[in-house]
């Protein structure tokens, strides 16, 4: 899974995201169209393998895959820069 160091509350107003929305995720900020995530609550709300953005137990923002790992789906390490857009 991939924190994203910020409040899920925080991302998620800065996004004008709720449950059921896109999200794109781009590593490194590259300007160029990245992962899609979906705003969820649990992994099961997504099919495996897809890309959830959720809150974890602390309250952060976090990414992960269901049945599957965020880091590598999306090449990052900790320290990583990402940056977030609402699809739709």
């Amino acid at each position: 899974n991939v924190v994203l160091g910020a409040r899920f509350g925080d991302v998620a107003a800065a996004l004008g995201v709720s449950l059921g929305a896109r999200v794109s995720v781009d590593p490194g900020c590259s300007g160029r169209p990245g992962a899609v995530a979906v705003v969820a609550r649990k992994f099961s709300d997504v099919e495996p393998g897809r890309l959830i953005l959720y809150e974890d137990s602390f309250g952060m923002a976090e990414l992960a895959v269901n049945r599957g790992s965020a880091a590598d789906l999306l090449g990052v390490s900790r320290g990583s820069t990402l940056c977030l857009r609402r699809l739709g």
